[in-house]
């Protein structure tokens, strides 16, 4: 069996014994992950003489290389770097390194891509998996395809390098309606895998769902006056205790029927590339590798995706990268092309709660990576989500609790 095989082997194994356990929670899965020695499984390289090179020239055969690292992902916690052919200057393969405390990830990444695969699901082939070793640390090693092509986000950057009103910026537009619509169903097939009748939302997906948001509110409790100052909370015992009452109020939701799906959970518009086959492909799926269970299968809701692609297309027009008008557009293609292709739509209800889920998602890790550059990057989304929890959400919570 490859390295891969036994990788995947090793991930369902342990998803398994977590799907036994009496209190299935995601902690428990990364507990076990760190607890079963999958190392020996991958193959080594010194990362003193060079294993990045060596991993390269090992799948790389026949090409002249050059290894060059995204700048963005210095200061992130993996790194990746693009493979190139010096001949060509064409992007052979792209490999990630993930730090020994988030190996999980990289396990989470090769099982599900594995999985989409199973279902014809687009996304990156992996070309190998190996270990890089150090005096201190062994950091995993993930090789997969490059796909020709350009991401979601490349095409809305060239809309906003347009004057609003323009003819090229109009053009661009239409370029996006069409990209959206083609996104839509895309994504209606990522999410309609399972043919299964709709049912509660399985208990390890709603018990992800709850720990991020009860993660959001530790980060929230712990965070310092600069914060609460920052979002624009004034009262954070009261702010807080509406986020509980809300949970309360609003869980039971994820026992309406819905459908059994896989989940993305990571819908920048950087993860989605448009290739040159005129598909969409996917990227960087480990953040929704808790929707995969240890067959492969999906076990999650449809409606946590959906809303974190409107959510995005909030954030740029919070942000005035999109006009109102333009918002509307895109959003509405994203919409149809959803429902042709036979995609479950949420109701306003489910698309609150799940927006609410999205929200938490965002004020924990950015809360708690504030004073380490997240403030710079992504604390404006955090401030978006505030106010948004204070001006709808939660006001219709306090409402319902003093009418009770």
């Amino acid at each position: 069996m490859s390295a891969v095989g036994e990788i995947i082997q090793h991930v369902a194994t342990v998803r398994g014994q977590v799907e036994r356990t009496e209190v299935a929670q995601s902690a428990t899965y990364k507990w076990l992950m760190a607890e079963h020695n999958f190392e020996k499984r991958l193959p080594a390289y010194s990362e003193k003489e060079g294993g990045i090179h060596q991993i390269v020239c090992d799948h790389f055969k026949g090409h002249q290389c050059a290894v060059e690292i995204f700048p963005f992902s210095r200061h992130s916690g993996s790194k990746l770097y693009q493979v190139k052919d010096t001949k060509t200057d064409n992007i052979l393969g792209l490999l990630k390194v993930f730090p020994e405390d988030r190996s999980y990830e990289f396990l989470d990444e090769v099982f599900s891509y594995d999985a989409y695969q199973k279902h014809s699901l687009r996304c990156p082939s992996i070309l190998g998996v190996a270990k890089l070793v150090d005096e201190t640390e062994t950091n995993c090693v993930l090789v997969e395809e490059m796909i020709p092509g350009e991401t979601l986000q490349q095409h809305m950057d060239k809309l906003f390098a347009e004057k609003l009103g323009s003819t090229d910026r109009e053009a661009q537009l239409q370029r996006l309606d069409e990209l959206f619509i083609s996104f839509g169903k895309s994504f209606a097939a990522f999410h309609t895998t399972d043919h299964s009748p709709p049912a509660a939302t399985d208990s390890y997906t709603q018990q992800h769902f709850l720990e991020i948001i009860y993660d959001a509110l530790e980060q929230l409790k712990a965070a310092n006056a600069e914060v609460d100052e920052y979002y624009g909370i004034d009262d954070k015992d009261q702010f807080m205790s509406a986020i509980r009452e809300y949970v309360g109020q609003n869980r039971e939701l994820m026992q309406a029927p819905a459908p059994r799906s896989y989940i993305h959970a990571d819908c920048s518009f950087g993860n989605f590339v448009y290739g040159e086959d005129k598909e969409f492909h996917l990227l960087d799926s480990w953040w929704g590798a808790f929707a995969v269970d240890s067959k492969g299968e999906p076990r999650g809701t449809p409606f946590f995706d959906y809303m974190q692609v409107i959510n995005r297309l909030w954030y740029l027009l919070k942000d005035e990268k999109l006009s109102n008008a333009e918002y509307q557009q895109l959003q509405s293609a994203f919409r149809k092309g959803y429902a042709e292709a036979k995609g479950t739509i949420p109701d306003e209800e489910m698309q609150n709660f799940y927006s609410f889920v999205d929200a938490m998602l965002l004020l924990g890790g950015v809360t708690k990576w504030f004073h380490h550059g997240a403030k710079d990057s992504l604390g404006h989304l955090g401030q978006y989500w505030v106010g948004w929890l204070n001006g709808s959400l939660l006001q219709e919570t306090k409402d319902i609790a003093k009418a009770v």
